[in-house]
């Protein structure tokens, strides 16, 4: 759920010399659910996609943020070019965030936005029934 202009605020805020930006989480140091790329962080974006693509062909299933966190704690030069945002802004797991709210960590995520009043069902059958 996006609470202000994001593509604004990650623009205003990313740091000089920083071209990629995810969001902190609450488990795991990267959050890819909000990912944020200039063209200079192409040749990074290219070696996570091929990294994942790897995982897949040798049938071992590894999430794209799995992926990017294990290259984060392999090559140090990741850190030069990476700014991670803080859930303060994007918030995780339903926690409000200054700009956005992210919810896909929540084990019941339409339950959890509804209460917020984040997710109103647009199917009368829905509402009733609150599957949403």
């Amino acid at each position: 759920v996006i609470h202000r202009n994001l593509v604004d605020f990650l623009r205003t805020t990313m740091e000089p010399g920083k071209s990629l930006m995810v969001t902190e989480d609450p488990y795991m140091p990267l959050n890819v659910g909000v990912t944020f790329a200039l063209p200079s962080s192409f040749k990074w974006l290219r070696r996570w996609l091929s990294l994942n693509n790897v995982s897949e062909s040798r049938e071992i299933f590894e999430e794209d943020q799995a992926v990017l966190n294990r290259m984060l704690a392999r090559v140090a030069s990741l850190r030069s070019v990476l700014q991670i945002v803080p859930r303060s802004a994007i918030g995780q797991c339903g926690d409000r965030g200054s700009v956005a709210t992210h919810y896909s960590c929540q084990l019941d995520k339409v339950a959890s936005m509804m209460r917020a009043s984040h997710w109103i069902a647009k199917d009368e059958q829905c509402r009733r029934a609150n599957l949403a």
